[in-house]
């Protein structure tokens, strides 16, 4: 090896020879192969095959469109003949003494001269018929047929040839064919012959076409004027035909046919008469014609394809035997399965990379196993966390209902005693707080498994914070920090629980934190066209790890072994979450410890909307008229403090424990509304409902859903299920009466 000043030679050059004697001892033999055999063949191949082709096509294309010229030759002489035999007429001494009478006559003896006429007719410039061969003279006659081609006729002073159409005398079909009659050196009449479609379909039929091709002749409108196979009259030809007759005078286009067959055509319109006409070939034909002139070349090709081939069998057997196992080796390493130890191998390099791919076979399928068991020992875990979170949540609704109802029914008891009252006070602060850590162990489920719901809605973001600040500030036992408001409206589009949910989480985290006698400061604004919300308080702050995981489920500050500041490590994550599915955003930002923290929440800003028209507000939920209500639950301390609740307000209240119970009492005591709770041993709320729906009294009541699942799905199947209402768990008494004051109104209606 040549000495480098400073050392050794770069790595770069020092892996030229190695590369070079690998492309000798592999690549170059393979390549020679490939490039000396198959590849100059079936480059060589496709190009003479695909002239073959193109020139089959044109060959095609050429006969196709002299064929086409012709016939439409054929078409115009007939045209021609017929214009020269109106001339004649146009010159009769009767037309142009301006004698109608005798002209008619002469007219009907000339028309049964000629049997290819349906009628012979002579009209003013405006083209009002003047005399009909068909109808007597003076009789009436028909008016405004074909008035556009007369027009023509007056205008250009020669002939014209209309569109085949039905005639009013005669009902059939015809081809209006119009020559103007010149008397003292201006257009006085037009002379009009009604030809019969039949002459020309006569032409059409007399090319010997071969089975399967298609010739046509259309209008200047695309309606079919003769056509081979037949197709009715003056139906419309294929949208491909039409396109292409008005886009020039001839020309080859591959389309279907109006039976939907797909041919190549070929076209050429007439010059005089307007008319195109068409000889569609089969595609199929085509291409045989082309397989049948490539067919022969290419059994040359194959041969010299096949002595090529073996010849680079011959030569590279040695070579690419071993490859095809170590490609085999490959696949199966890529897929995962086990890849077989390597058979011997002539070539040495080769037989060294099927050993490596057999140890690292050996290797990576060991590592597979283990990742897979831990992998999958992580998602049962994860999902065995998510259900139960899910559950425990949605079974702390139960005794929740009831604590709640339980609380309001003490604060109607009208007892005075200060125990009673600070016992009461407990109760109701204590349950807000289980309620809402609830929903955020609910939440936390819904986030880890996929099922986040909006309900979005206009609103000022400044009047939301004012209010969940005043009704979270008035909530809390004793806090030592002072909430300060500072807001700007701000309008936006968005789940207005959601929204104070974020507030909420954000003020309770910022009092976890704020020692006594700090401030916590709320403010709203609109920034760079996003709504933005800030809490920032003067408490602990954030080092800068916690500060990048600070919105990680389940992360927390440090607690303490005592636990004071509470909490579980969801409400920022939730907070994120919620920014994330209204496409805002979330940030913390802190000086570091002791210099409090700032937390920033934006989403997209809305405008106001217009001001909605004031409307009465419903009637006092009080004045509800008292009904029978069946409360149908089995847990025995919420069905009896909903039974005390509902009583107070003056209901008739019945209770039931399970499905039999609840639809013996409909059926014998017929109440007008019934609360059913889902969650039932047995049959569950949804069975008691389409049961109740079903029966003699089942369409006069009203059922609302009392249960702790609230997802959008289960509001769905209590709707299908033939509730009226739905309510998840803990329901506030304030609601509760004004749902069963709504369904009453419903039913006194």
């Amino acid at each position: 090896m040549a000495n480098f000043p400073g050392g050794s030679a770069p790595t770069s050059i020092r892996a030229v020879p190695l590369l070079l004697f690998a492309a000798v001892k592999l690549r170059t033999h393979l390549l020679l192969i490939v490039f000396g055999t198959a590849v100059p063949v079936i480059g060589l191949s496709i190009f003479l095959a695909g002239s073959l082709a193109d020139h089959e096509l044109e060959l095609f294309q050429k006969r196709a469109t002299e064929r086409a010229r012709a016939v439409m030759s054929a078409v115009e002489a007939e045209v021609r003949g017929h214009v020269s035999t109106l001339d004649a007429i146009a010159v009769f001494d009767e037309i142009k003494k301006g004698d109608l009478r005798a002209f008619h006559a002469e007219m009907v003896a000339t028309l049964a001269t000629q049997p290819n006429w349906r009628n012979l007719t002579l009209l003013d410039p405006e083209g009002q018929q003047l005399v009909n061969a068909s109808k007597a003279f003076g009789g009436p006659l028909p008016s405004g047929a074909d008035v556009p081609i007369t027009h023509e006729v007056v205008k250009t002073g020669r002939f014209a040839v209309g569109n085949i159409v039905v005639g009013p005398v005669l009902g059939v079909h015809g081809i209006p064919v119009r020559v103007p009659v010149h008397r003292d050196g201006k257009i006085a009449y037009v002379l009009s012959a009604f030809l019969k479609p039949e002459v020309f379909s006569h032409l059409i039929a007399q090319q010997e076409l071969q089975p399967g091709w298609v010739i046509g002749l259309i209008d200047k409108e695309g309606g079919f004027v003769a056509r081979f196979p037949p197709r009715p009259l003056g139906s419309k030809a294929s949208r491909e035909f039409r396109a292409a007759s008005q886009s020039g005078s001839s020309g080859w286009y591959r389309g279907l046919t109006v039976d939907g067959q797909d041919t190549f055509t070929a076209f050429v319109v007439s010059p005089s008469t307007g008319w195109a006409l068409g000889q569609a070939i089969p595609v199929a034909d085509i291409q045989l014609a082309s397989r049948h002139a490539a067919q022969q070349f290419g059994a040359g090709v194959l041969a010299c394809l096949l002595l090529a081939l073996g010849i680079a069998y011959l030569l590279g057997r040695r070579v690419t035997e071993p490859i095809e196992t170590i490609a085999e080796s490959a696949r199966a390493l890529s897929a995962g399965s086990v890849v077989p130890p390597p058979p011997p191998v002539a070539v040495t390099e080769l037989s060294d990379v099927a050993r490596a791919l057999f140890d690292a076979s050996q290797a990576v399928r060991e590592r597979e196993v283990r990742l897979e068991r831990q992998a999958a020992e992580l998602r049962a875990a994860d999902n065995a966390k998510n259900e139960f979170v899910a559950m425990l949540s949605h079974e702390l609704r139960n005794p929740l209902n009831a604590l709640t109802t339980s609380s309001y029914v003490l604060a109607t008891a009208g007892s005075t005693d200060p125990k009673v009252l600070y016992a009461r006070g407990v109760i109701e602060r204590q349950t807000r707080n289980m309620t809402r850590l609830v929903s955020d162990l609910l939440d936390a489920s819904r986030l880890a498994l996929g099922k986040e719901q909006l309900e979005r809605e206009p609103f000022d973001l400044a009047e939301l914070v004012e209010h969940v600040v005043k009704e979270w500030d008035h909530g809390r036992d004793s806090d030592p920090a002072r909430v300060l408001v500072s807001v700007s409206s701000v309008w936006v589009k968005a789940d207005r629980l959601r929204m104070e949910q974020v507030l909420v989480n954000l003020l309770d985290n910022a009092r976890k934190f704020s020692p006594a006698g700090t401030q916590i400061r709320v403010s709203t604004g609109r920034q760079a066209g996003d709504a933005v919300m800030v809490v920032a308080d003067e408490g602990e702050g954030l080092t800068a790890d916690l500060a990048g995981r600070v919105f990680d489920l389940f992360v927390q500050a440090d607690q303490g072994l005592d636990r004071t500041r509470g909490g579980m490590g969801i409400g920022l994550a939730l907070v994120k979450r919620i920014a994330e599915l209204h496409g805002g955003a979330i940030s913390v930002q802190s000086a570091g410890r002791g210099q409090g923290a700032t937390f920033r929440f934006s989403l997209p800003a809305t405008e106001a909307p217009a001001p909605a028209v004031q409307t009465p507000a419903p009637g006092s939920v009080a004045g509800a008229r008292p009904v029978r209500i069946l409360i149908v639950e089995d847990n025995e301390d919420a069905r009896e403090s909903l039974r005390m609740l509902l009583e107070s307000e003056g209901h008739e209240v019945l209770v039931a424990g399970n499905a039999d119970e609840a639809l013996g009492r409909v059926d014998a005591q017929r109440p007008a509304v019934a609360l059913i709770d889902i969650g039932l041993p047995g049959r569950d709320g949804y069975e008691i409902a389409r049961a109740i729906r079903s029966g003699a009294n089942g369409s006069r009541m009203k059922l609302i859903a009392l249960t702790g699942y609230g997802q959008a799905d289960d509001q769905r199947r209590a709707t299908e299920a033939g509730f009226d209402r739905h309510l998840t768990k803990p329901v506030s008494p304030p609601m509760l009466f004004e749902v069963v004051a709504a369904v009453v109104r419903e039913l006194d209606r």
